[in-house]
């Protein structure tokens, strides 16, 4: 054990940190007033960090100071008092899989900040979730980013006060967080984490491209965040321009929901449908603006029913959306087999289930929800590197608790059963 002399120079750069942390509190005490949200909490917390490092500096024991949220504190006093729109300190948000902490939300409520002092070694572990049991940086971006489901127009920004390996900032900036902070170097690639010796759940490395990718874990201690189910947006951007959709959205993507008068009164889900078609945030034009301009892969049975129906009462505007989304549809047949809509001139090679989540994807056992052309939709999804659309939450489910993770895009259950699609013409 290190003698209380030995750690007293470390002791005091601590202190020193925490004087200029408690000078930026106190301006914004000064700026704000103590009604400001989360400004006591910070003079709280920065007075007991300083009791902790004097104690700690007499006991002679080293973790309190070595693992010191001096910076930490310092960081989000700096960052607050330098931010516009400034409305509260360390909150609880509400986001669409749960709640979230955020450090600091400002301008107006549209960002969204979490501060980061540890350094660069030990981000490096904390990424894959080996720093003390807790959460990796990536995990804890991904449950930040979840908050643009209620607010889709939030920023979502990780300032690093000690700085940001390259590859950590392309991956963060892969699923659509802010960086701020200075880069610094690091690793050439963040390997895998080995599932077999931790209880952290973080499912993702970054290979020396800086790009994003998934592992599939052979021994896996469920935590509450891994039973939660991913429903973000921004994942999208981490997969190819290939996306894989389901017969209830794709009739969603061609229905407008605006006549039949009768059949709007008859049914509560059509008329949360107009609503959020007169709102302009409708299922359809979700699905609209995700399949734009990309390959679709999609079971034969489902573009052949909605072919029919879209000839027998589709209107001129839904025939030309079908036309526009025909014209990149992959249809997948039942054995297993990528072929062309007469119109798409790629031939995917055969699909080989060679990839061990799209095996467990195969093996999930048949129910309500899990349906074996669901199943081989999307396990082709995850062979592919597609972004699977669906309102399955059930199966979205069932896939977490198999500990396989699918990065989709969820949209609500609102699409058009095929009677409600006649009836509303």
């Amino acid at each position: 054990m290190s003698s209380s002399g030995d750690l007293v120079p470390q002791g005091q750069d601590v202190l020193n940190v925490l004087v200029e942390a408690r000078r930026l509190a106190s301006q914004l005490l000064h700026v704000h007033g103590d009604d400001m949200p989360g400004v006591l909490e910070l003079i709280s917390r920065i007075e007991s960090e300083e009791r902790a490092v004097q104690n700690a500096m007499e006991a002679g024991l080293p973790r309190p100071i070595c693992c010191s949220t001096a910076h930490y504190l310092k960081c989000v006093g700096n960052v607050a008092c330098e931010s516009e729109g400034l409305l509260a300190l360390f909150v609880r948000v509400e986001s669409g899989v749960g709640s979230v902490w955020a450090d600091i939300v400002c301008h107006g409520g549209q960002k969204y900040v979490s501060c980061i002092a540890i350094s660069p070694n030990s981000l490096h572990l904390s990424w894959i979730g080996q720093h003390y049991g807790k959460r990796g940086v990536l995990e804890k971006a991904l449950n930040m980013a979840s908050i643009r489901l209620l607010n889709p127009s939030a920023d979502i920004v990780f300032f690093f006060e000690r700085g940001v390996p390259r590859l950590a900032k392309v991956a963060l900036l892969k699923i659509g967080v802010m960086v701020m902070g200075k880069e610094v170097e690091g690793p050439q690639a963040l390997p895998a984490f080995d599932f077999s010796t931790s209880a952290s759940c973080s499912e993702f490395h970054l290979d020396k491209e800086g790009d994003c990718k998934k592992i599939m874990p052979t021994k896996i201690v469920p935590t509450k965040w891994n039973r939660k189910l991913l429903d973000i947006p921004a994942l999208i951007s981490l997969v190819s321009d290939v996306c894989c959709i389901q017969q209830e959205l794709l009739r969603a993507a061609l229905s407008e929901v605006k006549r039949g008068v009768m059949a709007v009164r008859s049914s509560p889900f059509v008329i949360e449908q107009l609503e959020d078609e007169l709102k302009g945030n409708s299922a359809r034009l979700q699905t609209l603006q995700l399949v734009e301009n990309k390959l679709v892969f999609c079971a034969e049975s489902a573009i052949s029913h909605l072919n029919s129906l879209v000839q027998t009462f589709g209107s001129t505007s839904e025939m030309k959306r079908f036309q526009e989304i025909e014209r990149n549809v992959i249809v997948l047949e039942k054995d297993g087999l990528l072929q062309p809509w007469p119109h798409i001139n790629v031939i995917p090679d055969q699909v080989l289930f060679n990839k061990p989540s799209s095996s467990c994807i195969l093996a999930l056992p048949q129910s309500g929800k899990i349906k074996k052309q669901t199943k081989l939709s999307m396990a082709t999804a995850e062979l592919e590197n597609a972004a699977p659309i669906t309102s399955n939450i059930g199966f979205i489910h069932a896939l977490r608790s198999s500990r396989i993770l699918i990065q989709s895009h969820i949209i609500p259950a609102r699409a058009l059963s095929a009677g409600l699609f006649n009836e509303m013409k």
